[in-house]
């Protein structure tokens, strides 16, 4: 897979408070639906998302003004 088609999208921690976020790598599979492809080596660290799922994304403002896309959704059943 190309590197251009990889894009980087923000993933919910949990149990990390409000507004943490892990940046991620993701191929888009649609207009704002991405699958995640980032393999989470952090232990103790659990993404909202993971490995493998479709997300829908929406854009976000941070607010340090850096515009991202944020997964918000999961877009097929978990496995």
């Amino acid at each position: 897979m190309p590197e251009s088609c990889i894009k980087q999208i923000y993933v919910a921690l949990l149990d990390a408070g409000n507004d943490a976020w892990r940046r991620v790598d993701a191929v888009a599979e649609g207009e704002d639906a991405y699958r995640i492809i980032a393999v989470n080596d952090r232990p103790g660290e659990r993404w909202e998302y993971g490995t493998g799922e479709r997300v829908r994304c929406r854009s976000q403002l941070l607010p340090d003004g850096e515009r991202v896309l944020v997964a918000t959704q999961r877009l097929d059943p978990p496995q």
